[in-house]
C-alpha cells in the first residue's frame, strides 16, 4: 500500500471520524461516491441521503453541493477533476480537494463535524486550510499550489510541519490569497507567519479554533455574514418586487372589473331609463284612451238616453194616434 500524504491522511481520519467507522477510511472507499455523499448530508444536516443507483448521479449531488453551498469556484486556482476521480486517475489527490472544499465549508458554518478530531490531525486541516483554500469575491478556490503539496508522500502531520508550511513553500505560491483585503496589502509571507505564529503559540488546544481566530479568518467570515446579509436584502428585494408586481396585477384585474362594472351599470342605467320612457309613453296613451273610452262611454249613456226617451215619445204617439184613430 502506498504512502499517503500527511494531509490525505487528516482529511481522511476527519471522514472516519463522520462515518463513526472502526477502521480507517482508504481513498479507494472514497471513488464511488456513497461515502461523499454521506459526508456532504451530514454537512446538511439532513437524514440519509437516498439510495443512488449509478456514480454519476451521486457526483453530480456532491459537485452541486461544493460549487453551490461550498463556493467552489473551479475557474480560479487549480482544478477539480470529477472525471479523474471516477477514472481513479490521481485519486488521492483530486479526492483530498473535495474533502478540503467540504471541511472547510463545516469550518466556516456550524462546525458539526470538528468536535471530536484529534489535535494533530486538526494542525494538519489547520494548515491545509490555512495555506490552500482561498476566497476572493464570494468565491472559494485552492491554490495552485495544493497539487504539489498533496503529491508529497513523506510530509508527516506534525507541528514543524505545519510551520514550516507557512513561512516556505505556501508563502511564494499564496500572494492571491485575499488580495481584495487592505487587511494584507502587505507580504504574505509575514502573514502566514503571523497566523501559525498565533496558532502555534495559543494556549488553546484546538488548532483548528487557532486559525479561526486569526484576522484572516476572522475578515473571511465577516466577509460571509455581509455576503449573507446583501443575499437576504436582495431575496427581500426580490420578493418585494414580486409583492409589488403582484398587488399591481391585482390593482388591473380590479380597475378593470370597475370598468365593466361601470359600463354594465351605464348600461343598465340606459335601459332603465328606454323602459321609464316607455313606460311613460305608454301610460299617456293609456290615459289617453281612458279618458277617450270614458267619452265614448258617456256619448252611449246619452244615446241610451236619447234612446229611452225617443221610445217614450214614439209609444205616446202611438197611444195619441190610437186616440185619434178611434175618434176618428
Amino acid at each position: 500500500m502506498m504512502t499517503l500524504n500527511g494531509g490525505v491522511k487528516a482529511l481522511l481520519s476527519w471522514v472516519s471520524t463522520i462515518h463513526s467507522c472502526h477502521r480507517d477510511v482508504n481513498i479507494e472507499a472514497l471513488q464511488d461516491g456513497e461515502l461523499l455523499l454521506h459526508v456532504v448530508f451530514k454537512l446538511k444536516k439532513e437524514p440519509k441521503p437516498p439510495l443512488f443507483t449509478t456514480i454519476e448521479e451521486r457526483f453530480k449531488v456532491i459537485a452541486e453541493f461544493v460549487e453551490q453551498h461550498c463556493r467552489f469556484s473551479p475557474s480560479k486556482g487549480t482544478s477539480l477533476s470529477w472525471d479523474k476521480i471516477r477514472n481513479g486517475s490521481n485519486l488521492s489527490v483530486e479526492i483530498a480537494k473535495v474533502l478540503l472544499l467540504l471541511v472547510y465549508h463545516d469550518m466556516m458554518n456550524d462546525r458539526c463535524t470538528l468536535d471530536t478530531l484529534e489535535c494533530d490531525v486538526e494542525r494538519e486541516i489547520a494548515n491545509l486550510t490555512g495555506s490552500f483554500v482561498m476566497e476572493s469575491d464570494g468565491c472559494v478556490y485552492l491554490n495552485s499550489g495544493l497539487d504539489a503539496y498533496l503529491s508529497k508522500r513523506f510530509l508527516p502531520v506534525s507541528r514543524e510541519v505545519f510551520e514550516q508550511a507557512g513561512s516556505t513553500s505556501i508563502s511564494s505560491t499564496s500572494t492571491i490569497s485575499d488580495n481584495d483585503s487592505p487587511v494584507f496589502h502587505r507580504s504574505q509571507k509575514v502573514t502566514f507567519v503571523d497566523i501559525h505564529t498565533v496558532a502555534s503559540s495559543s494556549a488553546s488546544k484546538s488548532p483548528l479554533q487557532d486559525i479561526m481566530n486569526t484576522p484572516k479568518f476572522q475578515l473571511r467570515k465577516l466577509k460571509r455574514q455581509m455576503l449573507k446579509q446583501r443575499d437576504y436584502i436582495d431575496g427581500l428585494e426580490k420578493e418585494l418586487a414580486s409583492k409589488i408586481a403582484l398587488i399591481a396585477q391585482k390593482e388591473s384585474h380590479i380597475n378593470q372589473l370597475q370598468y365593466r362594472l361601470d359600463k354594465l351599470k351605464n348600461e343598465q342605467n340606459d335601459q332603465e331609463q328606454v323602459a321609464r320612457e316607455q313606460v311613460d309613453e305608454l301610460e299617456t296613451k293609456n290615459s289617453s284612451l281612458r279618458m277617450r273610452l270614458n267619452e265614448i262611454i258617456k256619448e252611449n249613456k246619452d244615446f241610451k238616453s236619447n234612446s229611452l226617451l225617443m221610445e217614450r215619445k214614439v209609444t205616446e204617439l202611438a197611444e195619441e194616434n190610437g186616440v185619434l184613430s178611434s175618434q176618428v
